[in-house]
């Protein structure tokens, strides 16, 4: 991944969402092993700060839309798993379960700061 660079946005705020949506798988490494089917807003516009604290807005639609609204999510506290629906959470409740409890093999690290709500 050499050829990629890393997007930096500091202190983002999503301004503005497209009425426009789509239903595409999400995971995420905060959740071993659950993917579900999230809706979100095909495009965003946010704004930003880069590494120079300069103030940037950008209109991002597809793939990268998704990706900036799921990490921007993790910044007010909301998982991939609290905009599935309830038959959903109903059904994902035990697989969750034994993340919560550490009952599960991964390759990497699962922070212990992360706390699994289980809300229905």
């Amino acid at each position: 991944y050499e050829e990629i660079k890393p997007i930096v946005l500091i202190n983002p705020k999503i301004k503005k969402f497209s009425d426009e949506k789509s239903v595409i798988e999400e995971g995420c490494l905060s959740i071993p092993d659950i993917r579900e089917d999230v809706e979100r807003p095909e495009a965003i516009t946010v704004t930003y700060q880069d590494t120079d604290l300069k103030k940037h807005t950008l209109e991002i639609d597809s793939l990268l839309a998704r990706v900036i609204q799921h990490e921007y999510d993790h910044l007010q506290g909301i998982l991939f798993t609290d905009l599935v629906s309830d038959e959903t959470k109903k059904r994902i409740k035990k697989p969750l379960s034994k993340i919560k409890r550490r009952r599960i093999d991964v390759e990497y690290p699962i922070s212990d700061s992360v706390d699994y709500q289980l809300v229905f």
